[in-house]
C-alpha cells in the first residue's frame, strides 16, 4: 500500500527568467524546500496570486493554478500571466500556496515576493502612440485621407470664388418646382452617408437617415425617434413634446398620431396614441393603448386591446385579447387565449374568454342572427340549414314541444314539425348597400396648399415662403422619390385620379394603373408586399396581396384580398377571393361572393361552397353565449317566457312551402330501434328508454339513473388510454375508472382508478398491481412509481424506500428526524443480517467488528498462530510463509485474531487472489513478542527477529531501513510475549 506523507513547506525563493517581448506573461524560477531546509522534489500543486501591497491589500488580476508541478532538487519554473492591465507601474507582490500533488490543503508561504522590474518591459508596447511631434513635421502626404473635417478649417477661409461656377448652375431643385426631370435620375437627397432635414419655421419636420441596408423616414415633431441600428424605419408624423412616436425594428413604421412605438421588424403602428407593435410584422391601425406581442399580428383600432399569438388579430373594440396563435378577439372584453380560437363579446362589462383551441365564440346577449336581422332567440336560424350532426344528450334543450315533433308511436314522421315554425324565402341572399370611408376625389377640396415661392429650397430652410404657390415635388408626371445615401426611402407616384404611397420596404410595389392605393409598411426581400388594386390598403406583414378595388389586407402573411370591398384583417395564408368576402385565421378561403370565413390554426385549407355563406372551421368548437364549449356546437344562455321566446330558436322560412326541415340531427343514417321520451314519460320521470319489449331504462326527477340490465363501458374497444370512453364521476374533477382498450399499448386490458384524470391506482390484465405507475401500468407484481415508498412503523418510525431525483442511487431511510440509524435484521432468527454491495460510499465508517485491514492471503505453511509475523515467501510466489531472522526486508505483516482483537475491515476479491488467513497490513494487532535481547517500549520501531514469527525492537537503524513492521504500543521488558502493534510497514 503506497503511503504519502504530508510535509510543510517553509521558504520560497523566485529568480524572474525570460520574459516574452511585448505580452504580460512571464516566467518565475523558485527553491522549495520541505521541513529541516531539505530540497523538495516530486510533483506539487501551486496556486498564484498578484497584489498590490506586502501585506493586505488587493488582489490584482485572477489567480493562476497549476497542478502537478514537477520539483527537482527543490527547483521549478512556472509561467505566469495576470491580464494585460495587471502591470500598469505600480509595484506588485506575488503570494503563492503550495500542496502535495492531489492532497490536503493548501499552505500559504510568508512573505509575498516582490515582482523585479523586468515585467515592465510590456510598457514599450504604448510607443506604438507618440505624444508630439515636430512643428511643420507633418506634410500633406502623411495626412490620413478624411482626416481634416470642417472643425480643422476655420470660418471664411472659403470664399464663394473658390466654388466651380457650375454649383450654382442647374444642380438644385427651384422653388416654383422643376422641368425635365428623369425619375431614378433626380432626386433630393445627399451622396454621402449623412441624413436629410427638412425643417418648418426652423423646426426639423423630416428626416431622412442614411442606412447601407434601407434608409429611414423620420416625419413630423422633431423629437420623433428611430433607434441606433435600425434600417428601413419610417415615422410619417405626429408626436409632441414628451409624447414622441418611436420606431425600434427594422422594416417598421409609425405613420401618425403620438406616442406610438413599432419595435418588432417590418411592424406597422398606423395612427392613434399610446399603442405599441411590439413584435416582427405586426400591425395596430390606430386606437388608443393597443398592444401587439405576437409575430405577425394584428389589432385594427380600438381601445387597449392586445394581440399576442403567432398571426393573432383584434380587429377593434376595447380590452379585447387575442392571446394565442391564429387567434380573433373583438366587441368588449374578448380573450381568445387558446390557440386558433375566435372569440367576439358583446358591450357587457365583464371577460369572455375561449377555453380551448379552435374554438369560435361568440357572446351576444341580444341573440346571434343567421339569415335574419331579428334573432328572437340566443341563436337565431332562417332558411334551410344543415348539420353534418348534433352531439350530446339533449339535456341543456328546454321548452321543445316533443308532442308535436314525434308521432304517437314516439318515432319521427314526415309530417311532424317543431311547433311554431312558418315558411319564409331568404330572396336572392344578397348584399345591398354602400361602402363608407373610402378616400376618392382629385384633391379639389384640399386648401390652404397655395404656397408661392421665389427661389430653392435651401439645405438650411427658407425664410418668406407663401402657403399655397411654394411647394416640395414636380409640376410634370413623375414619380418623386425620397434618397438617403442614394437610396430610395419614399416614393409618391402620380395619377390623374389619386397618387399612391409605397412605404415599407423599398421592393414593396403597385401595379401599372392603380390609384390611390397606400402600402403602410412591412415587406422584406423575396417577401414583398404587392398592390394590384384601387383604393386599396395593405396595413403591413410581408407577402401580402390586394388585387381587388377597394380592399384590405391588414397584417399577417400570404394573405391575398382578390375580389373589389374584399378583406383579410390578418393571419396565414388566407383568400378573399371574390366581391364583399372575408377571410380569417389560417388557410381560409372565402371563394364566393359575399362569404365569411373563419379558419382556425389547422394547416388545411377551409374554403367557402356557395355565396353569401358564414362558415367557421374550430376544432375546439363554437360556443354562443358560453365559454366552456363542450361540442363542436354549444349554446348557452338565460331566457324567460314561452314557447314563443325559446333559448335556441330554428325556422324554415320558406314561404312556397316545407321543401326541407328546420332541423336535421345526423348521426348514422338508419331507423331507430329505440326510443327516447324527454319530459313525458311518466310521473317522476325525466327520461325513458325503451323498445318494442317496453322499457328498459330511466331517469327519474331525482338524478337516479335505473337499468333493466348490467352496464358494458366501452362496448366497441374504443378507449385508447383516458377516461373519455370509461366511468367518470363529476363533470370536470376527473375521477374515474378505465381501461385501455382500442389501441395497443401500455396497460392493455388492465384497469386504471383516476383522479384529476390521471391514473394513480393500476392493475395489469396479469395481475400486477401499481401505485402512481401511470398511463404505462405497473411493471411488476406491486410497482410504487413516486419519490419514495413510506411506512410508518409502531413507533413513528416512518420508514421509507425511494430516492432524491437524481438517480444514481436508491435511498433507504426515515422521514423522522429523531431517527438515525438503518438495521439489517432477521425477525425470525432474531440476528443481524449481512450486507453485501458492489461498491460503497460513506461520511464516517464506523468499524465495531475489529481495529485491524487484513487482506487473506495464502500460507506456505501450515499451523501458523494468530499474531505470527510472516514475509513474503520467495519460494512460492505470492504466498506467505513465517519469519525466522532479523531484519527481513520481505515483512508483510501480522497475522490477525490474537488476544482477542479480530480484523475490522478485511479487503478480497471473490475468486481472485483468495487466501486462508488475514493477514494485518494496517491499523492495530497483537503481535508475538522476543525482548530476549532488547526490552520493547511503546513507541519503538518494530522488525521481525530470529524467534520464528517474533517481533524485535529495531535497535540498528541501517539494517532497519525497508524491514520496519510498525510501532509498538504497549511494552514488554523481557522474555516473550504479546504487544499491541500499530502496523505501519516501511
Amino acid at each position: 500500500m503506497k503511503r504519502i506523507a504530508l510535509v510543510v513547506l517553509t521558504a520560497l525563493v523566485f529568480t524572474p527568467s525570460s520574459l516574452r517581448a511585448q505580452t504580460p506573461v512571464f516566467t518565475y524560477q523558485g527553491q522549495l524546500s520541505a521541513a529541516g531546509g531539505v530540497p523538495a522534489s516530486g510533483w506539487y500543486d501551486f496556486t498564484f496570486k498578484l497584489y498590490d501591497a506586502l501585506g493586505g491589500a488587493a488582489q490584482v488580476g485572477g489567480t493562476v493554478s497549476t497542478n502537478a508541478l514537477p520539483v527537482t532538487g527543490g527547483n521549478f519554473a512556472v509561467t505566469l500571466g495576470f491580464g494585460a492591465g495587471a502591470f500598469s507601474g505600480a509595484d506588485r507582490w506575488l503570494e503563492i500556496a503550495v500542496r502535495t500533488n492531489g492532497s490536503g490543503t493548501f499552505t500559504t508561504l510568508s512573505p509575498r515576493q516582490r515582482i523585479t522590474p523586468t515585467p515592465y518591459a510590456i510598457r514599450a508596447a504604448d510607443a506604438a502612440v507618440a505624444a508630439g511631434v515636430a512643428a511643420g513635421a507633418v506634410g500633406s502626404a502623411a495626412l490620413q485621407a478624411g482626416s481634416v473635417d470642417a472643425s480643422k478649417i476655420a470660418d471664411g477661409a472659403i470664399s464663394l470664388a473658390d466654388l466651380s461656377g457650375t454649383v450654382a448652375s442647374n444642380t438644385f431643385w427651384r422653388l416654383s418646382g422643376n422641368l425635365g426631370t428623369t425619375a431614378g435620375t433626380h432626386f433630393i437627397g445627399t451622396r454621402d452617408n449623412q441624413a436629410v432635414e427638412v425643417k418648418v419655421n426652423d423646426q426639423r419636420a423630416l428626416r431622412l437617415e442614411p442606412n447601407a441596408t434601407s434608409p429611414n423616414l423620420v416625419g413630423g415633431y422633431s423629437g420623433n425617434v428611430v433607434s441606433n441600428g435600425v434600417a428601413g424605419a419610417v415615422i410619417g408624423g405626429g408626436g409632441f413634446a414628451a409624447n414622441e412616436n418611436r420606431v425600434g425594428g427594422n422594416n417598421s413604421a409609425v405613420l401618425s398620431g403620438y406616442r406610438n412605438e413599432a419595435y418588432g421588424g417590418s411592424a406597422v403602428v398606423a395612427g392613434g396614441d399610446n399603442n405599441v407593435a411590439g413584435r416582427d410584422r405586426g400591425t395596430i391601425g390606430g386606437g388608443y393603448g393597443n398592444r401587439v406581442t405576437g409575430t405577425l399580428g394584428t389589432v385594427a383600432g380600438g381601445d387597449s386591446n392586445s394581440a399576442a399569438g403567432w398571426y393573432s388579430t383584434v380587429p377593434g373594440g376595447s380590452r379585447n385579447v387575442a392571446g394565442a396563435d391564429y387567434s380573433l378577439a373583438a366587441g368588449n372584453r374578448a380573450k381568445a387565449t387558446n390557440r386558433g380560437a375566435f372569440v367576439w363579446s358583446d358591450a357587457q362589462n365583464a371577460d369572455f374568454g375561449s377555453t380551448g383551441t379552435n374554438q369560435f365564440l361568440v357572446r351576444a346577449s341580444g341573440g346571434v342572427g343567421l339569415g335574419t336581422n331579428n334573432p328572437q332567440a340566443q341563436l337565431h336560424v332562417r332558411g334551410t340549414n344543415a348539420a353534418d350532426y348534433f352531439r350530446g344528450d339533449g339535456s341543456l334543450l328546454t321548452n321543445l314541444a316533443f308532442g308535436s315533433v314525434l308521432g304517437t308511436n314516439n318515432t319521427f314522421t314526415a309530417s311532424n314539425r317543431f311547433a311554431g315554425v312558418t315558411t319564409a324565402t331568404n330572396g336572392a341572399n344578397q348584399f345591398g348597400g354602400t361602402f363608407s370611408g373610402a378616400v376618392r376625389g382629385d384633391g379639389s377640396g384640399l386648401t390652404n396648399l397655395n404656397v408661392s415661392l421665389a427661389g430653392a429650397w435651401g439645405i438650411n430652410g427658407n425664410a418668406g415662403t407663401s402657403s399655397g404657390t411654394h411647394f416640395l415635388g414636380t409640376t410634370d408626371d413623375r414619380a418623386l422619390d425620397f434618397r438617403v445615401n442614394s437610396a430610395r426611402a419614399l416614393r409618391l407616384e402620380p395619377n390623374a385620379t389619386s397618387p399612391n404611397v409605397v412605404a415599407g420596404y423599398s421592393g414593396n410595389v403597385v401595379s401599372n394603373g392603380v390609384y390611390g392605393s397606400v402600402i403602410a409598411g412591412g415587406g422584406m426581400q423575396f417577401n414583398v408586399n404587392r398592390m394590384g388594386g384601387n383604393f386599396s390598403a395593405i396595413s403591413g406583414g410581408y407577402n401580402n396581396e390586394v388585387r381587388g378595388a377597394a380592399s384590405f389586407v391588414g397584417g399577417g402573411a400570404y394573405n391575398v384580398a382578390a375580389g373589389n370591398y374584399a378583406a383579410v384583417p390578418g393571419g396565414l395564408r388566407n383568400e378573399a377571393a371574390q366581391h364583399y368576402s372575408f377571410a380569417a385565421g389560417r388557410r381560409a378561403k372565402a371563394n364566393h361572393q359575399g362569404a365569411f370565413v373563419w379558419a382556425d390554426s389547422q394547416d388545411l385549407d377551409f374554403a367557402s361552397s356557395a355565396e353569401n355563406q358564414f362558415l367557421v372551421r374550430a376544432g375546439g368548437g363554437v360556443g354562443i353565449g358560453t365559454a366552456n364549449v363542450t361540442g363542436l356546437l354549444t349554446v348557452r344562455g338565460s331566457r324567460t317566457g314561452n314557447w314563443t321566446s325559446p333559448l335556441s330558436f330554428i325556422e324554415n322560412n320558406n314561404p312556397s312551402g316545407n321543401s326541407g326541415p328546420a332541423l336535421r340531427l345526423l348521426s348514422a343514417g338508419h331507423s331507430p330501434d329505440a326510443v327516447l321520451n324527454v319530459g313525458s314519460t311518466g310521473t317522476g320521470k325525466l327520461a325513458a328508454f325503451g323498445n318494442a319489449a317496453g322499457e328498459v331504462a330511466n331517469l327519474d326527477t331525482n338524478g337516479l339513473l335505473t337499468l333493466k340490465a348490467g352496464v358494458i363501458v366501452d362496448a366497441n374497444s374504443a378507449n385508447s388510454n383516458g377516461l373519455s370512453s370509461g366511468i367518470q364521476f363529476g363533470l370536470g374533477s376527473g375521477e374515474g375508472i378505465f381501461s385501455r382498450r382500442g389501441v395497443a399499448g401500455p396497460n392493455q386490458w388492465g384497469l386504471d382508478l383516476c383522479t384529476y384524470w390521471a391514473p394513480r391506482v393500476s392493475i395489469a390484465n396479469n395481475g400486477d398491481v401499481g401505485i402512481g405507475t401511470g398511463t404505462n401500468g405497473p411493471q411488476a407484481k406491486f410497482h410504487v412509481a413516486g419519490s419514495l415508498l413510506r411506512v410508518d412503523g409502531p413507533a413513528n418510525e416512518q420508514a421509507y424506500l425511494g430516492g432524491d431525483g437524481i438517480g444514481n442511487d436508491v435511498q433507504v431511510g426515515s422521514l423522522n428526524s429523531n431517527v438515525t440509524q438503518v438495521t439489517l435484521y432477521n425477525a425470525s432468527t432474531r440476528s443481524f443480517m449481512d450486507l453485501y454491495a458492489q461498491q460503497a460510499s460513506v461520511t464516517v465508517l464506523d468499524i465495531r467488528g475489529g481495529s485491524d485491514v487484513a487482506e487473506p492471503f495464502e500460507l506456505s505453511q501450515q499451523n501458523i498462530p494468530k499474531g505470527a509475523v510472516v514475509v513474503i515467501d520467495d519460494e512460492n510466489p505470492g504466498k506467505l510463509k513465517l519469519a525466522d531472522r532479523p531484519y527481513d526486508t520481505r515483512v508483510a505483516g501480522i497475522v490477525s485474531g490474537a488476544n482477542g482483537v479480530r480484523p475490522g475491515l478485511t479487503l478480497r476479491q471473490e475468486g481472485v487472489l483468495e487466501g486462508t488467513e488475514h493477514i494485518a497490513l494496517t491499523g492495530r494487532v497483537y503481535a508475538l513478542a522476543d525482548a530476549g535481547e532488547t526490552p520493547i517500549k511503546p513507541g519503538d520501531l518494530l522488525t521481525t527477529s530470529a524467534t520464528p514469527g517474533h517481533v524485535m525492537t529495531a535497535s540498528d537503524r541501517t539494517q532497519a531501513y525497508g524491514a520496519i513492521l510498525g510501532k509498538a504500543m504497549t511494552g514488554l521488558k523481557e522474555g516473550r510475549g504479546l504487544v499491541l502493534v500499530l502496523v505501519s510497514l516501511q
